[in-house]
């Protein structure tokens, strides 16, 4: 336990001595360092860096950094790392000297700090951190300052690769997906007639629908809506009955016609013999008084 502990320590302090000697003199030229791509940039973007012509076998590191020589560090292990840099991400050359492919991720706005606590300049480390971003500000690219991604190596290998950011950089953000809401087509009511007369059925259009139901529901499933069948009273199981009067109609309707056949008749047949009567009474002479004595 106590050789894994002290591995995990050397190890931490060589990455803090590789850091503090990327920024602390001049790069040296031996090797060669490509990041791909370096140009049109943006947050979360992941880019490969490799190299060549390092020293071989040596453990080394790569960051991203804005290199504005004047910002403050912050303390690691005892060493002094710019709090405009990244955290540490650990990478050695292999027995040719050359640096592995390795996968490292844009980060765009506030880019430290490598470490927390307190800085050079008596501040939080986070707090002035926020004052050197990739990439850099209007007044620090002026005053010639760039964001990099540096390698070195406790081969004495320092090697910074200038990258330049899309116009529109922004942090990586979380898109949230967009939801789509079908709207049914409204619901439309048709009137059966048969046995069970004037029973109205609705049906929503889209959805299945279940005969003879008395009344019922369905559903079925598309992207995720959900449609209702409603019927109401008996569907009928025969054709469609006769639809205009009944029948019982038309016989009451010629019944009432004979009826009135029947009297206009039977009024002809006797009123006319009493009419011939009164008149034979009405020209018939008087006869005589029986009366008198």
């Amino acid at each position: 336990m106590r050789l894994r502990l002290g591995a995990a320590t050397g190890a931490v302090l060589v990455i803090a001595l590789v850091v503090t000697a990327v920024f602390s003199g001049p790069a040296q030229a031996a090797g060669t360092v490509n990041v791909n791509p370096s140009t049109n940039l943006n947050g979360g973007q992941v880019v490969t860096v490799s190299g060549s012509g390092m020293v071989v076998s040596s453990f080394g590191s790569v960051e991203e950094c804005n290199d504005v020589a004047t910002q403050p560090t912050v303390t690691f292990l005892g060493n002094a790392i710019p709090v405009g840099c990244t955290a540490i991400k650990g990478v050695s050359t292999d027995a040719s000297g050359n640096v592995p492919s390795t996968a490292f991720t844009i980060v765009v706005g506030t880019v430290g700090p490598p470490t927390t606590g307190t800085d050079s300049a008596g501040h939080p480390a986070g707090t002035d951190a926020a004052d050197y971003p990739c990439p850099p500000t209007p007044a620090q690219v002026t005053a010639g300052a760039s964001c990099v991604i540096a390698f070195g190596d406790l081969g004495g290998d320092k090697v910074t690769v200038p990258i330049a950011f899309s116009p529109n950089a922004l942090e990586p953000t979380t898109t949230v997906p967009t939801s789509t809401t079908t709207t049914a087509p409204p619901a439309t009511t048709t009137t059966v007639f048969g046995e069970g007369l004037g029973a109205p059925r609705t049906t929503i259009p889209g959805a299945a629908t279940s005969p003879g139901a008395g009344a019922g529901s369905g559903s079925g499933s598309s992207g995720g809506s959900t449609a209702t069948t409603v019927a109401t009273g008996t569907a009928p199981s025969k054709a469609l009955a006769f639809t205009g009067p009944r029948p019982e109609l038309w016989l009451l309707a010629i019944a009432g016609l004979l009826l009135l056949d029947l009297g206009y008749l039977a009024l002809t047949v006797l009123g006319t013999p009493r009419q011939l009567l009164r008149r034979v009474l009405a020209d018939r002479p008087p006869g005589p008084d029986r009366s008198a004595p």
